[in-house]
């Protein structure tokens, strides 16, 4: 499979980018379908797109979707898909939502891939071959700036003990998991951490983008995100341009 993504790459992310442009094009046509899951048509819509994109282009139909959900993973190698990451930020006008999506193998993400349609850029990766962005090679250059993101107006009190913690004093806002993990690769923030519950689809895509920028992705008890073991994740989360941030961020956490 890896092979064929090699070879098929640019135009399977040329499709992907198409898809996140419908989603830009009717954001005003988005409504809820589903109140308990806070699902809309959105979507369900873009969820067909991409599976049938998946089938079109490699010929599997093994996908697990956040549209979905399973409580089990295959046994084999498979798709994992988050149609769009964000949905209530993209429901509430917000620019901050994204798709994310990666290919997995052995229990490991080999090939991702995250469109940002607010922001036109489509960001990917494939292991040991560092990251495109738009279809061309991205090289980040390390930053002094130390900027952390998270889903409020302003820092709450977690947020505001992490800041001191890591000495961080400028605080960014943006919603989907996707929108803000993006902003750590592209160097436009230095800092993430959510301790909430979340799912595999909803970081694992991103892993290998910043893993081959340089970058850390670990839970709050120190664990490194680093092979698909599970669906659910209780630990929390952190994504981070400074390993030594990690470490104080787990010792608050103790």
């Amino acid at each position: 499979m890896l092979n064929q993504i090699l070879k098929k790459r640019e135009k399977f992310e040329y499709e992907i980018n198409k898809i996140g442009n419908y989603i830009l094009e009717n954001k005003k046509k988005i409504r809820i379908i589903n109140k308990k899951k806070f699902q809309t048509n959105l979507d369900v819509i873009t969820d067909k797109k991409i599976k049938k994109l998946i089938f079109d282009f490699f010929n599997t139909r093994k996908v697990i979707s956040e549209e979905n959900k399973s409580n089990k993973l295959p046994k084999k190698n498979y798709w994992l898909i988050d149609p769009i990451d964000g949905t209530r930020s993209l429901y509430d006008g917000y620019k901050s939502y994204g798709i994310q999506l990666c290919y997995v193998l052995n229990n490991k993400p080999v090939y991702s891939l995250i469109n940002l349609p607010s922001m036109k850029k489509n960001i990917s990766a494939i292991i040991n071959n560092g990251v495109k962005i738009n279809g061309k090679k991205l090289k980040i250059k390390n930053s002094a700036k130390k900027i952390i993101v998270d889903n409020y107006p302003k820092p709450n009190f977690e947020c505001k003990r992490v800041m001191e913690a890591c000495k961080i004093n400028k605080y960014i806002e943006a919603g989907s998991f996707a929108y803000k993990s993006m902003l750590i690769a592209l160097n436009k923030a230095s800092l993430f951490f959510k301790n909430v519950e979340f799912y595999a689809w909803d970081v694992f895509p991103q892993t290998l983008i910043n893993k081959e920028l340089g970058n850390f992705t670990f839970d709050l008890k120190g664990n490194e995100f680093v092979a698909i073991k599970k669906l659910s994740y209780r630990n929390g989360l952190i994504i981070s341009k400074s390993k030594n941030n990690i470490k104080k961020i787990v010792q608050l956490y103790k």
